[in-house]
């Protein structure tokens, strides 16, 4: 089976979530290395293609780069203009921004863009207005349901699995990264820090867990995480280890998932997977993404995820 492969680019800077996270306004006196690091990464994809979330301000210093990611066969994606979480923008701002990085990137590219990820995966049980506003915003494909907990984000009981909601604008694809429960608790388990710090042991054994049920993994890196060369941040001990930890034995991982697994694009997947009897997508169609089979409905959703709820009328 051939699992789903995804690219966060961004540069090692771009942390959030701490208080010494630097603000827009200082990245461009900072050095770069988002160039060198996504070298680095194209390098070990070898035959292997993967969707690129890109960040804006990526794409507004460094076009080239995203030209030279899309030449290679890879899928161009949005991952907002300068990495703020969504929540903070509140449905005005993070229609406007997320409408701007799509343009953005569509004329850096020369390619539709369908496909959108919020920064730190920052959608909560609260932020009701998210998902339409992303269809509103001009995409069709959304990867920033985190189906558990985490510091920015995350909404314990939604579904696991890709599946489709429905607004007046049209459908929302939604394909949650992959995740497994340990020690009770439902986080990634292939994806940034987590794939730096969990055994490849592990991450091994749960995608063939996943292929064994029909289902593609869904994974996740940045550039930085398999990159010894970069900057050490200055941050919280925790923070500090979750974001440097593992780097030495992170790239040989990496290859090594490379080669024992197949890898794909999102839209490469849902366009093979269409002319299937059940499609890509779990057979419940709705606009509650945890409105799904074995999953309790969040009660603050029922009502402001239906067809009939306007982004804006609730909260920020």
């Amino acid at each position: 089976m051939r699992n789903l492969l995804s690219i966060d680019l961004e540069d090692y800077f771009h942390f959030i979530g701490s208080i010494h996270s630097c603000p827009p306004s200082a990245w461009d006196r900072l050095d770069s290395h988002v160039c060198r690091m996504t070298e680095t990464l194209l390098g070990t994809l070898g035959s292997h293609k993967a969707t690129f979330f890109c960040l804006g301000w990526v794409a507004q210093k460094f076009p080239q780069l995203i030209r030279d990611v899309a030449a290679a066969g890879h899928k161009i994606a949005s991952h907002g203009m300068y990495h703020e979480p969504v929540f903070r923008l509140g449905p005005h701002a993070f229609r406007q921004d997320a409408e701007r990085c799509r343009k953005l990137l569509e004329d850096c590219c020369g390619l539709p863009v369908r496909a959108y990820r919020a920064p730190g995966f920052s959608v909560r049980p609260q932020d009701t207005w998210f998902f339409r506003a992303v269809r509103q915003a001009g995409y069709t494909v959304d990867s920033s349901l985190f189906p558990g907990l985490r510091s920015l984000g995350g909404i314990p009981g939604a579904s696991p699995y890709p599946c489709v909601m429905e607004f007046p604008e049209g459908r929302l694809h939604e394909i949650p990264v992959s995740t497994s429960v340990i020690l009770g608790i439902r986080t990634a388990f292939c994806g940034g820090g987590f794939f730096r710090i969990l055994p490849y042991w592990y991450i091994q054994r749960e995608i063939r867990r996943l292929n064994t049920q029909g289902h593609p993994a869904v994974v996740y890196l940045h550039p930085r995480d398999i990159d010894t060369g970069q900057p050490r941040l200055k941050l919280e001990p925790v923070n500090a280890f979750l974001y440097h930890y593992g780097l030495k034995s992170a790239g040989v991982k990496w290859r090594q998932l490379m080669k024992e697994f197949t890898w794909m694009p999102f839209d490469d997947w849902m366009d093979e997977s269409a002319g299937t009897a059940a499609g890509p997508y779990a057979p419940v169609k709705s606009a509650h993404p945890c409105a799904m089979p074995g999953n309790t409905p969040l009660t603050v959703m029922d009502r402001r995820l239906s067809k009939d709820y306007i982004p804006g009328t609730t909260g920020r």
